[in-house]
């Protein structure tokens, strides 16, 4: 099922740069090495007031790979969580996600990748964080980005060593880089070394969307996805978030530039969420290429509910409707789904395309702000959803969005059998 979030990129940018410019007019900066005055924006990081990064200072003198290492240590953390899932038979299994994360501020809020946390955030759940003198801590998600894949959490420990947030728009291709995080889940604060390999990159991940990033030939594998990207002077100017691997593939990592995850941290602090966003107020699921020959149509999204009170449900979408077109903009699947809505702000008007039984219809929308559930509406539903799948059986499929029957049938079968 496709998310229905989108970023507003103008929105971020202003809040980036606004935030970097009163960081630098406002006070001083902490260097990697913890010299200089302290902080950016104020000193406060309760949630609605300013948010306290270190800035890295111009022109900052560059530190010996061992250095970074033991400043990494010191910021770099562990982050791992449960995972429940339902298989066919409606059998409960459990399995563990570990990733890593880095801290941002002195009192206890951490940076990682929205999919290393993603089941425990759906399923209102905390997650555990351990740092390098092993203290282990329940974590808070206190919010996040999906489409961008940025995550926010929050444990109760002040006084802790917060990374400086470097300047990764003045990256330059061949500059050195060094990745720190957890390999694999075990190979606890792994470091290693690189160069950056190419600038705006834009990387589909493993939700589908597509996000900006920079390539690295450092080596980055699961477990240390969350984890930082420090530049020679000790700086953290990316977050380490996939790779691509396949027999004879080597050295291509990416990692998210700190400027774009450090703007969407301090929104998420702030509000809990990333204003500006538009949404529709339903959830949408791609359409198989079986299904969309039996609706009818060459590609598009099949709305699988929507909200009563949403601004889509008020313009007379329908829950069965298959979404093909927003504002002139062709709808063939889930991506392109969510690019259309991402050219779009919470406010806007648009025009909404959608096939019902055979025929085409058109409606004006104006999109609404995209509000996440609460950690304990989230939970709730999870548990729903959880025990409508225990409770399903093979007659309860039928001929939906999915492929329902034959999608099941199939799944039971290795794919070389299929």
């Amino acid at each position: 099922m496709m998310k229905r979030k989108v970023l507003t990129p103008l929105l971020i940018c202003c809040a980036v740069l606004f935030g970097l410019i009163a960081g630098i007019g406002a006070a001083g900066l902490v260097r990697p090495d913890g010299s200089g005055s302290p902080g950016i924006f104020a000193s406060s990081t309760a949630r609605g007031e300013a948010v306290a990064f270190n800035l890295a200072a111009p022109g900052g003198s560059y530190m010996a790979p061992e250095d970074i290492y033991d400043l990494a240590c010191r910021q770099t953390v562990s982050v791992a969580c449960e995972v429940n899932s339902v298989n066919a038979f409606g059998q409960l299994a459990s399995s563990a996600v570990t990733g890593s994360g880095f801290i941002i501020t002195g009192d206890g809020y951490i940076l990682t990748n929205f999919h290393v946390v993603e089941a425990a955030y759906h399923a209102g759940r905390t997650v555990s964080v351990t740092l390098y003198g092993g203290e282990v801590f329940d974590a808070e998600i206190v919010g996040c980005e999906e489409d961008n894949d940025v995550a926010v959490l929050k444990i109760k420990k002040n006084g802790l060593s917060s990374v400086c947030i470097g300047d990764s728009e003045s990256l330059t291709v061949g500059e050195n880089v060094y990745a720190v995080g957890h390999p694999l889940g075990e190979l606890a604060y792994t470091m290693t070394a690189g160069i950056v390999s190419a600038l705006d990159r834009s990387i589909n991940v493993e939700s589908g969307k597509s996000v900006h990033m920079f390539q690295v030939d450092a080596a980055i594998n699961s477990g240390s996805y969350g984890g930082p990207i420090y530049n020679s002077r000790g700086e953290v100017i990316g977050m380490a978030t996939t790779k691509y691997g396949s027999t004879g593939i080597e050295g291509l990592g990416f990692a998210i530039p700190i400027s774009d995850a450090a703007g969407f941290a301090s929104q998420i602090i702030k509000y809990g969420y990333v204003p500006g966003k538009p949404d529709m107020g339903i959830t949408v699921s791609e359409l198989s290429a079986r299904a969309a020959a039996y609706y009818g149509v060459t590609g598009g999204v099949y709305v699988s509910s929507a909200d009563e009170a949403g601004c889509a449900a008020k313009a007379g979408i329908e829950k069965g409707d298959i979404i093909v077109a927003i504002d002139g903009a062709d709808v063939d699947d889930g991506l392109s789904y969510t690019d259309a809505l991402r050219s779009h702000a919470a406010g806007d008007t648009v025009i909404v395309d959608v096939s019902r039984g055979g025929e085409k219809l058109s409606f004006t929308v104006t999109l609404d702000e995209y509000r996440p559930l609460s950690s304990a509406e989230r939970a709730k539903q999870a548990e729903q959803q959880q025990q409508e799948l225990q409770d399903r059986s093979v007659w309860d499929y039928d001929y939906d969005s999915d492929g329902g029957f034959f999608s099941w049938f199939e799944s039971l079968f290795p794919s070389w059998m299929r």
